[in-house]
């Protein structure tokens, strides 16, 4: 692998992290909220859950990306 190409990589896996810690913010901000409507509760719960597991699969393929 080049130099640059590992450089690509390594700054798609910054990102990608940076966008799971924001992500997990998200999802304890909903733990933390008080809200009268349950269902909103659980479908932004789901939602931000959802993003998070999509964001993680990738940062584990951009990952083993880097071994080949």
């Amino acid at each position: 692998m080049t130099p640059q190409l590992r450089l690509q990589f390594e700054n798609r896996l910054d990102l990608l992290d940076q966008e799971i810690s924001k992500l997990t913010q998200q999802l304890r901000l909903v733990q933390e909220m008080k809200y009268t409507n349950e269902e909103k509760i659980i479908s932004i719960g789901k939602e931000a859950f959802l993003e998070m597991e999509k964001t993680k699969i990738q940062f584990l393929l951009d990952r083993a990306c880097l071994w080949f």
